[in-house]
């Protein structure tokens, strides 16, 4: 249940106070116990007179409590943003504020003109600010690393893998999912296949793992030319990020690729005839609108972008996961030419 409308009037400030305070470090600052003001600002390099109105800010939104004293604590709610890993509620708010919360502000200039809301924001499209970022870039794939490890077993079992396949996924980051995956099959290997701006990060997560000597970044551009050695492919959370015209270019790309064997594995969420069957989806699709101009799609949405590359459904593979991913598997369309 959607709380009271008036109540959404100030939720964006209190969303800002939060993000603001996990960036700057107050909680972290906070979680060995009460402070002063002068103590917190001589701690954060920031001067008291502005940290004093943020901390004031944060009162009022309940993160923090200031006492008879004037010593600053966490409350419980404060408390909950001390934790730092990648799966935590402080990544979220840091994942979101990154990403999401300007793109949002743009959201009637994309309905007005068109234009892509990450992009009216910060002046420049998303995944070229991180090609210049190393820092933004590092935040994104940390969350997709994290999100990925959940889903990994039930999609190994979904996706077999037979003796001495190979393993090419495609967007894959820093490579999260290959690593997983091959730690499932033993016998086969697998290329992670992404921008060159990730290649020093998915090595070295490749050299902490397991399966180092079966796995291999391969730098390049999905929109052009996909690495041919794949006997599988896998496309997760890619495609919504990626409008129709976009999309096509990369299963055009991925239908020269592929051997007449090979089989394709994209993962996503299918959105349903009536959207308030899966309130979540409608909210991801916006977030895809407003990070990248992309959608979440129904099932006949995809199936004819793949029929347009050349490709085919072969057949549809839900996974055991209350979000509602699920595997599309894709092979060679008769007619197409051979790698």
């Amino acid at each position: 249940m959607n709380p009271p409308l008036e109540l959404l009037i100030n939720a964006f400030k209190q969303f800002q106070l939060v993000y603001v305070a996990i960036k700057a470090g107050v909680v972290t600052t906070l979680a060995s116990g009460p402070k002063s003001l002068d103590s917190l600002a001589m701690e954060l390099r920031i001067p008291a007179l502005r940290l004093r109105r943020l901390l004031r800010g944060l009162v009022w939104s309940d993160v923090l409590a200031c006492d008879a004293d004037g010593l600053f604590s966490l409350t419980e709610d404060g408390k909950r943003l001390i934790d730092q890993s990648p799966a935590s509620l402080a990544a979220a708010f840091g994942f979101h504020g990154d990403f999401f919360y300007s793109a949002w502000g743009k959201l009637f200039d994309w309905l007005e003109e068109g234009a892509i809301p990450f992009e009216k924001a910060n002046g420049s499209r998303v995944f070229d600010l991180m090609a210049g970022d190393k820092a933004v870039a590092a935040s994104f794939s940390r969350a997709m690393s994290m999100h990925t490890s959940e889903y990994s077993k039930e999609i190994a079992e979904v996706i077999s893998l037979q003796n001495g396949q190979t393993l090419v996924d495609i967007g894959s980051g820093e490579g999260q999912l290959v690593i997983d995956l091959l730690g499932f099959n033993p016998s086969c290997r697998g290329i992670v296949f992404d921008l060159a701006m990730l290649q020093v990060d998915a090595e070295a997560l490749m050299r902490r793992s397991l399966v180092a000597d079966r796995c291999v970044f391969t730098p390049g551009n999905m929109f052009h030319t996909i690495p041919a050695e794949g006997d599988v492919y896998i496309m997760k959370w890619l495609l919504h990020d990626w409008d129709d015209e976009n999309v096509l270019k990369i299963l055009d790309a991925t239908a020269r690729a592929m051997r007449r064997t090979a089989r394709l594995f994209i993962i996503e969420r299918l959105f349903p005839l009536d959207p308030k069957e899966a309130p979540a989806l409608v909210q991801a699709d916006l977030n895809m609108l407003c990070l990248n101009g992309g959608t979440e799609r129904t099932l006949d949405e995809y199936s004819w972008l793949i029929s347009a590359a050349g490709l085919r459904i072969d057949k549809v593979l839900p996974f055991k996961n209350q979000y509602g991913f699920l595997a599309i598997q894709v092979s060679k369309a008769s007619g197409i030419q051979e790698p």
